[in-house]
């Protein structure tokens, strides 16, 4: 790579900038006006960026977006400015993209100065990436000077995924050089990953090879496989799933890259699971995609559900459904559940139907509990909706615990509405143990209360 021409110290100067907290306005129309000699108020490039719309200008000379990336050239934060005045949120973000992309093409040392003098915000993130991206294939040693200033977080990560992608996308060669020319550690590691998922996206037949090629680490290539096999699967499930069958843990990738698939093609996914050999293998990859399903059918999933085999995946992916019914459909969900043959299969998937209600709506929650025989699964389903009612009505959830009969049942609910109560507001919590009757509910309360207010 070639050398730094102007000292790898320019490079930490401008990392420690980016992350200075210097509150300036990023692009404030005045600055940006001013620097390019305009008046704020004059527009920079009206058939670019008033008319985002049109494919040409008035004389039919240039695109609109031919235009900005020329004025981004002669004056960038000017341009931004104007990209930034527009008032439809998909053509500014175009044209912002536009604009950040040119900058950092053009000069990206300036662009990574300009950025870091920015306001903390996407546009500075994406700048930086961007710059970064292209810095890299001119001056790898600048680069690496930058990335190794920038703290870790998610800011970082955010540049790094950007530079990677921009950077995969220009010269896959280059990519994989700049990575093993870092140090061995977390940054390596990182960055090795952003550029296996980029080439990924680009290029899903040979994202593997490059992962051989350019990845040697153990540690690095365990990092790197997952978001390369999800990136292909994305785009090209078959693929994805022709990598994995070479690879170790062979089922488990399975069903990981199924599952993305039947995120995008839900039907596809179940037709190839459908093909596999009838092993529990099958039922396991038939229930991943039967959760991916859950999202947007329920009821479809738990058909899938009912034509598996009883075991471990069936009533995973009965478990999943129902709840996912249940947030849309409570008193649909429930009528489907209570219908199962008695036996803790309808217990269980009752019960859930009664926890998943209780985060919106506890007192419908409350009111499904009936339809729960005496055991675990009731008690488990009453401690949820109580626990839920207690952080958003102490006093409703109080109230509806008086009216239980079953002793056992009250004294659990006093105790546990106590302990939430005592810890929020304990004042309130002590006016509500004032009023009840004395017997083992109000006992167990005040035990709960006392326990959490005691000086030591």
């Amino acid at each position: 790579m070639r050398a730094f021409r102007y000292g790898l110290g320019l490079a930490a100067a401008l990392a420690v900038g980016f992350y200075a907290g210097h509150r300036v306005a990023s692009r404030p129309a005045a600055v940006a006006a001013s620097a390019s000699g305009r008046r704020p108020d004059q527009s920079i490039a009206p058939a670019a960026v008033q008319a985002p719309g049109a494919t040409s200008s008035p004389l039919g000379l240039e695109t609109p977006q031919e235009m900005l990336r020329r004025e981004t050239r002669r004056d960038p934060r000017a341009a931004l400015a104007q990209a930034d005045r527009l008032d439809d949120g998909h053509q500014r973000e175009q044209f912002e993209s536009i604009v950040l992309d040119a900058w950092a093409r053009a000069d990206p040392r300036g662009a990574l100065a300009a950025a870091a003098g920015m306001a903390p915000g996407d546009d500075r993130t994406e700048l930086t990436a961007r710059a970064l991206g292209r810095l890299v294939l001119t001056d790898g040693e600048a680069a690496l000077a930058f990335l190794q200033q920038l703290p870790g977080g998610p800011v970082r990560n955010r540049v790094i995924a950007g530079a990677a992608e921009s950077l995969a996308g220009e010269d896959a060669t280059m990519a994989g050089a700049f990575a093993r020319s870092l140090p061995p550690g977390a940054l390596q590691r990182e960055v090795l990953g952003s550029l296996a998922e980029a080439r990924a996206r680009r290029d899903p037949a040979n994202a593997l090879t490059w992962l051989d090629q350019n990845v040697s680490d153990d540690a690095a290539r365990r990092d790197a496989l997952p978001r390369i096999l999800d990136a292909v699967a994305t785009v090209d499930p078959s693929a994805a799933l022709g990598a994995a069958s070479t690879l170790p843990n062979r089922d488990e990738w399975q069903r990981r890259i199924a599952a993305v698939w039947a995120g995008n093609d839900p039907a596809a996914a179940l037709a190839w699971a459908r093909q596999q050999p009838d092993d529990p293998g099958r039922a396991s990859l038939l229930a991943g995609i039967g959760t991916e399903i859950a999202r947007t059918d329920p009821r479809a999933a738990l058909a899938l559900a009912d034509s598996l085999g009883a075991g471990e995946a069936r009533t995973q992916l009965m478990t999943t459904a129902v709840e996912a019914w249940a947030a849309r459909d409570a008193a649909g969900a429930a009528t489907w559940a209570a219908q199962l043959p008695e036996g803790d299969a309808r217990n269980l998937l009752l019960s859930r139907v009664v926890s998943s209600v209780a985060s919106t709506a506890p007192a419908d929650a409350a009111a499904l509990l009936g339809q729960l025989p005496p055991g675990d699964r009731r008690e488990q389903a009453l401690n949820n909706v109580v626990a839920t009612w207690v952080q958003n009505d102490p006093s409703a959830a109080a109230a509806w615990a008086a009216r239980l009969e079953t002793p056992t049942e009250k004294q659990t609910a006093f105790r546990q509405i106590a302990t939430q109560w005592t810890s929020s507001d304990p004042e309130a919590a002590a006016r509500w143990l004032a009023t009840l009757p004395s017997g083992a509910a109000r006992d167990a309360a005040a035990q709960a209360y006392a326990a959490l207010t005691a000086k030591p």
